[in-house]
């Protein structure tokens, strides 16, 4: 029974900076520890792309390099699952079905890689976000 990570988890366990750091790192060495985590291709290009963003919300700024050598440590850590055309083709069904928009779509992504890995929870900290993509008592928030 694996887990899924959202890209909120991994950004929280790979920075100190985060304000979540502890707990979310925490949550990700117990859980590597005892089941298999997943995380969808699309959270290792979120993760890197807020490693370095700038602008007011860019807490890390952290140069393309040193964001490539933490991406790299986290996938080394997790199952990575790609979507397919007809993957994406299921996400924007679910989405639609359950009137999802904007940019609420990417969690309907990483819930896509979910259920295509057959994780049984997500691990997040925007439980809010992703209550319309997945079941609220399934999911998890370090």
């Amino acid at each position: 029974m694996a887990i899924c990570a959202d890209t909120s988890v991994l950004v929280a366990a790979s920075h100190r900076a985060h304000p979540r750091h502890d707990a979310a790192l925490s949550w990700l060495q117990q859980a590597t520890a005892r089941t298999e985590v997943v995380a969808s291709g699309h959270a290792l290009a979120e993760l890197y792309g807020t490693l370095t963003r700038r602008g007011t919300r860019g807490m890390f700024r952290l140069p393309p390099r040193d964001a490539e050598r933490i991406v790299t440590r986290m996938r080394r850590r997790l199952r990575i699952v790609t979507l397919t055309a007809t993957d994406y083709r299921e996400a924007i069904t679910v989405a639609v079905d359950r009137g999802v928009t904007g940019g609420e779509f990417y969690d309907a992504l990483h819930a896509q890689a979910a259920r295509k890995a057959g994780a049984s929870k997500i691990a997040t900290l925007n439980y809010d976000d992703f209550k319309r993509v997945w079941a609220p008592s399934q999911l998890i928030v370090p």
